[in-house]
């Protein structure tokens, strides 16, 4: 038997989420993969509050664009892909 619980220490509106299986961290540095003419594009970010399926981007992302997710190891800046709805 197992339990999940979620405390909240913190809750903040309206920000950027994107699912945390998107975000790349290396070095210590976070990226997201975008998607702009079927080629994927990474871009450096800011990441703020953290959650169990979601993260908060609060700079280098722009609401509205394609992120892509889960990010895979095999990911390059450049590789054509596309988008499955």
């Amino acid at each position: 038997m197992s339990v999940e619980a979620n405390i909240i220490i913190r809750e903040k509106r309206a920000v950027l989420l994107v699912p945390a299986e998107a975000i790349r961290n290396a070095g210590g540095k976070a990226s997201v993969f975008t998607v702009e003419n079927g080629k994927l594009k990474q871009m450096p970010v800011e990441t703020g509050i953290r959650g169990s399926r979601l993260v908060e981007v609060t700079s280098g992302l722009a609401e509205g664009g394609v992120v892509a997710s889960p990010v895979k190891a095999e990911f390059r800046d450049g590789q054509s892909v596309r988008i499955a709805r």
